[in-house]
């Protein structure tokens, strides 16, 4: 259970997280440069370009975005090149009109950013950041429904990142603004299913799997899926039975009572 979060990790979601580079560590990004003359797509190659080429235009960037599939795999993780990619073209994006997250941003400013990056990089890049950064703009100004409002629209009609890392601040995103904060079947059902995919793709680390059990039964809970709910905060109890928090959630579904402020 992940209650303690702040807007800070929230935003956190739609930054690139993989890790430090597992080679060339001590390098600085002219000699990674260098080095993509003889590029191959290798974990190592791919971690590198996600550290240093964060800025479309360089050969990193393009041997992404022309083998997303490929390197998604080498990472082991649905989503990994995309959500570089977004990143990248982000900030080349946001330094192109002057955008700032913390700022007055006009609708004509969001047009010509949608306008930019449609041009240079397609409809699909263009529609997916648009809401991204929707979703970091009202993050900063703790306007939550503007944040529900838009990382639902992002959620239901985009696969999951399903990066380690990546899954952590899905989680936590799921349990602050839904578990919390949402009271809407529909979104609270897309949330629901959503946690069934990182359920589905974590069984190898205990504690990660209760953490993200313990999401999902509780989001059951608030739907009104009190039995389903009970049985799956058992499951959590049951791979991290020191857990005070699990036992609470589970005793409070027995008696009825809400287990949400």
């Amino acid at each position: 259970m992940m209650k303690y979060i702040t807007w800070g990790s929230l935003l956190l979601t739609f930054c690139i997280g993989y890790g430090q580079p597992t080679t060339m560590q001590s390098k600085d990004s002219a000699t990674f440069r260098d080095h993509l003359g003889d590029l191959t797509l290798t974990r190592a190659n791919v971690e590198l370009i996600f550290e240093f080429d964060t800025l479309p235009g360089n050969a990193g960037f393009w041997t992404i975005y022309h083998h997303r599939d490929s390197v998604d795999k080498i990472m082991g993780a649905e989503g990994s090149a995309t959500n570089y990619l977004d990143n990248a073209i982000s900030k080349y994006s946001e330094q192109k009109v002057s955008f700032t997250l913390t700022g007055k941003n006009s609708k004509s400013t969001w047009r010509k950013m949608y306008r930019i990056i449609k041009k240079e990089f397609g409809r699909e890049f263009a529609e997916r950041i648009s809401i991204k950064e929707r979703i970091l703009f009202y993050s900063k100004r703790h306007d939550t429904g503007n944040i529900v409002k838009y990382f639902t629209a992002f959620i239901g009609r985009y696969p999951l990142d399903t990066s380690a890392y990546e899954k952590v601040r899905f989680n936590n995103n799921v349990w602050r603004l839904y578990f919390l904060y949402s009271a809407d079947p529909s979104a609270l059902s897309l949330a629901i299913k959503k946690m069934r995919t990182l359920l589905d793709t974590t069984d190898k680390n205990r504690r990660l799997s209760a953490i993200f059990i313990d999401t999902y039964a509780n989001l059951l809970y608030k739907k009104g899926d009190r039995e389903d709910a009970i049985l799956w905060e058992k499951k959590a109890m049951a791979l991290q039975f020191k857990n005070r928090n699990y036992q609470i959630a589970y005793e409070k579904m027995l008696r009825n009572e809400k287990t949400w402020p």
